[in-house]
């Protein structure tokens, strides 16, 4: 991310899952008693690599992240405010947790077809002010 000045490729930034495997139906067509127990499995897991690991940022992408994020405890996470993008607004959203800051986005950023350059340049410069 640029935003941020970090990056996958000198391994300054990491990608985590809320569960540690795939599911077949993707998440939003699993039954909620479903998601509730794979939730309950991966969640020892998340929480080990979280506090292990320290993250200065976690970046939630999504309304079902955040959803899950919170109903979980792994953050107490309040509304900042809307943003608009590509014609729709959004909400941000920011918490803390041990010492790791945690930001994010109601929309799912690769569910969302059209986003341009200058949307996704206004959510990076969102975070680097809160990061």
């Amino acid at each position: 991310c640029d935003g941020l000045g970090v990056s996958y490729y000198n391994r300054s930034a990491c990608h985590l899952d809320l569960l540690h495997w795939a599911s077949d139906p993707i998440w939003r067509h699993l039954r909620k008693g479903d998601q509730r127990i794979l939730m309950e499995e991966s969640l020892p897991l998340l929480k080990d690599q979280l506090n292990s690991e320290k993250y200065r940022l976690v970046i939630l992408n999504g309304r079902q992240v955040l959803d899950q994020v919170s109903s979980c405890g792994l953050a107490k996470l309040e509304w900042v405010e809307k943003i608009r993008l590509k014609d729709k607004n959004y909400d941000l959203y920011c918490g803390k947790n041990k010492g790791m800051r945690f930001a994010g986005w109601s929309v799912n950023l690769q569910g969302a077809h059209g986003l341009t350059e200058t949307d996704m340049t206004k959510l990076a410069l969102w975070l680097k002010s809160v990061g």
